[in-house]
C-alpha cells in the first residue's frame, strides 16, 4: 500500500518574502521565464482556436436545422 508523505515546502517567512513560490525567483534564468510566457501564449492561442472552431460548427449546424425547418419540422429533425 502506498503512503503519502507531506511535501517539503519553503518556510512561511520565505514564502511571504518572495511573494510565493513562482513569483520573482532570482534563481531562475530568463530562458525559464520566457519559456513559461511562451507556453502561456501557445495555450491562449489553442484555447482561442478551439473556441472559434466550436462556435463555427455550432453556428453551421444551427443554420442547417433552421433552413430545413422552413420546409418541414420532420426534415429538420432528420438532419444528422
Amino acid at each position: 500500500m502506498l503512503t503519502s508523505r507531506p511535501v517539503q515546502t519553503d518556510s512561511a517567512a520565505d514564502f511571504h518574502h518572495h511573494g510565493g513560490p513562482l513569483l520573482h525567483d532570482p534563481e531562475r534564468p530568463f530562458a525559464f521565464k520566457f519559456g513559461r510566457a511562451g507556453a502561456f501564449v501557445v495555450g491562449a492561442v489553442f484555447s482561442w482556436l478551439v473556441g472559434f472552431v466550436g462556435m463555427r460548427l455550432a453556428t453551421t449546424g444551427n443554420l442547417r436545422v433552421a433552413a430545413a425547418a422552413t420546409k418541414s419540422y420532420g426534415e429538420a429533425m432528420q438532419l444528422g
